[in-house]
Order: structure tokens, then C-alpha cells, then sequence
């Protein structure tokens, strides 16, 4: 992956200009022009100059503004802002490891990651990160720091990275012994039942929410700690089917969200109507997930215009509510406009847009549009090629999608290639990390793929099921459970899909799991 040099790093520092001695009768001559005051070898023991002060000041106003900007979720603009304190601190020379050097990439890491911007927020933290480490001083800051890293990992489904790092902040407030520690756990677990969430791990995940709820004096400081928290909770009883207590969740959110914003204008509001939509399309509630939809992007356009990362996710939910009801023009519309959104937040070459492009590729395949979906899948997986590492499951997602693109156009060897490029990557996710494999790993898209060829299917993998074997087996890499887990997310999936017994067993077979099976999920 080719790193991109910030922006804002650049070198900007002033040149120093040299004064030259003033003839004697000059010396007491008002000078016109504004020239940088002469530096000595010692230690300036004077007091700040004027321009320097009023440097010091305009920092502050912008950083300020910065915060403001971000707490309000116009995150662009707090970005701005951050950049300019930075080149203001440039011009006067101060070092990038003096304090309000590293409080600014702090604040601005944050913001990326608000902003979806996972990458730059990763690279901006990294540049503060190793001197909170070292200097043990500020232990809220360290916190913070490793808070925001575990976000931006999660974002970019880099979940052992993100745990540790949680780890890492949970060490420096253990054992919790006054009320900000408490409230620092809080926000750690918080954060790790996100990722356990985003991971699949649902039990996991609410273990750590019940954590932070069973701590009353916290949630009274912090209401929006509370409100998230519930956002969560409903999210994941959603997906599990228990949809009248998701509802009660995620009312009770956007009530908390309403009382704290009290016009509701704030992308926090619009985020819970979201929530609330993707719950009535599972209820299949469509006309109640249009309106929830709508909400969301009324509250986004009026206050924060045309260019949000939550109005792209609006569109994308309002272009899935679309396609379930077979209206695949007006999809393509929502998910266009999405894709344009992401394209001009975070350039035409971002992980973000290669996600718009393989919604699109969805849509125009259900659409029976075959090239263009293939045309859109493939520059997906291009772009997460140059992103993301081998074996990233997205890189996967769409090798495997456009592995059954080319079997339903008849390019056999085209789609043979597809389809072991995706299985070498389940091999390497087992051999490194079985558990990132079992979690991560687009196993629906897997079974989508079988169903379409199995019979060509079956050549391709054959060869690759005795290398799965070998590992299972003869390396003894993985114990029993490991191999009945992996197993058991097959066939989970084999059914949810609703093929048979036979063609579970085909797939578990084919990989080198029929040893394993289980019949009950």
C-alpha cells in the first residue's frame, strides 16, 4: 500500500532572515517593514514577540473552533481548522514533539475517524502515540489515543489490532480507584463491545455494554455514553430477531439524543433514526423504514449539506430498502449518490469508495446486468488491493463475487482463478488466526458462489481441501473444536440460505470438513 504524505506535514517553516547591523544614525529609525527578530546560539530568555503572541492566540481560537466543530459532527470543518494550528506552529518553529504539537494530532485523529477516515487518523495518532507512551505523564491523553486507534482498526475491520490497543488503555486504569477511572472504563468497554459487535461476537459485545450499564454513576455524567450504548444493544437484539426489545432500546436512544439536541439538529439524531429504519426493514416494515430514512436525511442535508459520511450511509440504507422491494433503478440512484459523497470526503482511490462500488456491483447483478457489475466489482477489489493486506475479508468478498460472476458468464477458468485466490485466503486467516477467520471471513458470499457452479466448483477447490486438510490434521495447527466451530459456520450459513443437506455436505466436504459436521446450529 503506498502511504500517502499528509497534507499538512509538509515543511513550512519561515526562513530566518539575518539582520544586518544599521549604520549608527539609523539605529533609533522605526523599521517599516516586519522582519523575524535574530536569533541567538543561547537560550532566548526574552519574552515572546508580538507576532508570536498573536500566533499563540489565533492557535487557540482555531483549536477551539476545531472542538466545537467536531463536537457539533461538522467534522470536515474541525479538520480544517486543526490543519491550520498546525501550519501555524510550523511557521514559528516549535517542534512536533512540543505538547500542543501532540494535543493537536490528538484532536485531529479524532475527527478523521468520526469522519470515517480511518487510514489518516491511524497515521495522525501514530504521530503522538510513542510520546504518551513514553512519557507516562498524561495518562488521559495515552487513553484517548489508544481509544481512538481501536475505533479507527475496527473501521477498517482490523479487530486484533483495535482489542489490543483497548487492552492497553484498560491497563493504565486498573484498578479503577476514583470516579474518572471509572468513567475512562466506561468508555473502553464501551468501545470493545463496538468491536466485539462489528466482530460477530453478539454475546461478547453485550457482556461489555452490561458492564458500563450496571455503573449508574457514570451514565448520569454521561448521557451520551448512554445513548450509544443503547444504540448498540438495539442494534444487536435486531439481528438476532428480538425485535420488540431492539425497539424499546432504540427509542429510549433517540429520546436521550432528543433531550441532549434538543432541535435535533445533530448527526447523532439522524444516526438513531437510521438504527431505527434498518430495525423496521427486519420487521419487514418497509413504509416505517422509508419514513426513518427520510428523517435521517432531512436532519443531515439541513444542517451539514450535501457532503456528510452519514448522509452516504443514509443513501446506501435508503438503496437497500430500495432493492428489497425490487425498485433497482431508484437503488442505483441512492447508491450513486453515496458513492459520489464518498468519492469527494475521501478521493476516488479510498477504501471508502471501493465499499460504494461493490453495493453498486450488488445491485446491477440483481439487475442481471452482469458486466456491470463485474466492471464495478473489479475495480472494487482493485482499489482494496492497494489498501488493504492479503487476506483482508473484503479482498475476499469480492474475489468470491466475481467468481460467480464469471461462472454465470460462462468464463469457467476466469472464475476458477477468482474462486482460489478467496480460499488461499481462508488458509492463511486459519494458519495465522482461526478466530479472526471464524469472525471475519464473508462465508454468505462463500455458499452464494457454491450455489451457482457447484460442479466446477468442486474441481477448483478439491486441490485446495487437501491443503485445508493438512493443516487441520497432519500440522494439528487447530484442536477438534476449532475444526467443529469452523464447521458449524459452514453449515449455520448453509441453512440460513436454505439449501439442502446434500449441498451442505458438498461444501463441507469440498473443504475438507466432513469429519465435522453439525446437524444442529
Amino acid at each position: 500500500m503506498n502511504q500517502k504524505k499528509l497534507a499538512f506535514l509538509r515543511s513550512t517553516t519561515l526562513p530566518i532572515t539575518q539582520l544586518e547591523e544599521l549604520p549608527e544614525k539609523d539605529q533609533n529609525e522605526r523599521v517599516d517593514k516586519e522582519i523575524a527578530p535574530k536569533r541567538s546560539s543561547k537560550k532566548r530568555l526574552t519574552l515572546p514577540t508580538e507576532y508570536e503572541r498573536n500566533t499563540e492566540n489565533l492557535c487557540i481560537t482555531y483549536l477551539q473552533l476545531g472542538m466545537s466543530y467536531k463536537n457539533l459532527g461538522f467534522y470536515r470543518d474541525s479538520i480544517e481548522n486543526y490543519k491550520k494550528v498546525l501550519s501555524h506552529y510550523e511557521k514559528i518553529g516549535l517542534n512536533q514533539d512540543n505538547e500542543k504539537f501532540l494535543q493537536v494530532y490528538k484532536e485531529l485523529g479524532e475527527s478523521y475517524s468520526k469522519e470515517e477516515n480511518y487510514y489518516e487518523a491511524i497515521r495522525t495518532l501514530n504521530l503522538c502515540r510513542e510520546f504518551y507512551e513514553k512519557s507516562a505523564l498524561d495518562i488521559s491523553s495515552t487513553a484517548q489515543v489508544y481509544i481512538t486507534l481501536a475505533e479507527a482498526h475496527c473501521g477498517l475491520k482490523q479487530f486484533k489490532q483495535a482489542i489490543n490497543y483497548l487492552d492497553k488503555a484498560l491497563e493504565l486504569f486498573t484498578p479503577a480507584d476514583s470516579d474518572e477511572d471509572y468513567l475512562w472504563t466506561a468508555k473502553i468497554f464501551f468501545v470493545l463491545g463496538k468491536v466485539y459487535s462489528r466482530r460477530g461476537n453478539p454475546d461478547e459485545a453485550m457482556q461489555c455494554f452490561k458492564k458500563v450499564l450496571n455503573n449508574p454513576k457514570v451514565l448520569q455524567k454521561q448521557k451520551g455514553l448512554n445513548a450509544s450504548i443503547l444504540l448498540e444493544m438495539g442494534a444487536i437484539c435486531g439481528q438476532s430477531g428480538s425485535y420488540e426489545e431492539a425497539e424499546k432500546l432504540l427509542v429510549k436512544c433517540l429520546e436521550i439524543r432528543r433531550e441532549i439536541f434538543a432541535d435535533e439538529r445533530h448527526v447523532e439524531v439522524a444516526e438513531a433514526y437510521l438504527n431505527l429504519a434498518l430495525l423496521k426493514f427486519l420487521q419487514k416494515n418497509i413504509s416505517s423504514a422509508f419514513e426513518n430514512c427520510k428523517q435521517a436525511i432531512k436532519i443531515i442535508k439541513d444542517v451539514y449539506g450535501d457532503s456528510h459520511p452519514c448522509l452516504a450511509r443514509a443513501y446506501k440504507s435508503i438503496g437497500l430498502l430500495y432493492t428489497s422491494g425490487d425498485e433497482f433503478g431508484k437503488a442505483l440512484e441512492c447508491l450513486k449518490e453515496a458513492f459520489k459523497i464518498r468519492k469527494h470526503l475521501y478521493g476516488e482511490n479510498s477504501p471508502q469508495v471501493a465499499d460504494a462500488l461493490l453495493d453498486i456491483g450488488k445491485v446491477y447483478l440483481s439487475m442481471k446486468q452482469l458486466k456491470m457489475s463485474n466492471r464495478n466489482t473489479k475495480f472494487a477489489l482493485k482499489l482494496f488491493e492497494e489498501w488493504y493486506e492479503k487476506g483482508h475479508p473484503k479482498i475476499s468478498e469480492c474475489q468470491l463475487r466475481l467468481a460467480r460472476l464469471y461462472f454465470l458468464r460462462n468464463k469457467t477458468e476466469k472464475a476458477k482463478k477468482m474462486f482460489k485466490g478467496a480460499i488461499e485466503n481462508l488458509l492463511s486467516l486459519i494458519e495465522t488466526d482461526f478466530q479472526e477467520a471464524l469472525d471475519t471471513y464473508p462465508f454468505r458470499t462463500l455458499a452464494e458462489v457454491y450455489d451457482t457452479n457447484k460442479i466446477e466448483l468442486i474441481k477448483s477447490i478439491d486441490p485446495l481441501a487437501k491443503q485445508i486438510a493438512r493443516i487441520k490434521d497432519l500440522n494439528s495447527n487447530l484442536p477438534e473444536e476449532s475444526k467443529k466451530q469452523l464447521s458449524k459456520k459452514v453449515t449455520e450459513v448453509m441453512q440460513k440460505l436454505g439449501r439442502s443437506k446434500v449441498e451442505e455436505m458438498y461444501l463441507l466436504n469440498a473443504l475438507g470438513l466432513r469429519n465435522f459436521k453439525i446437524i444442529k446450529v
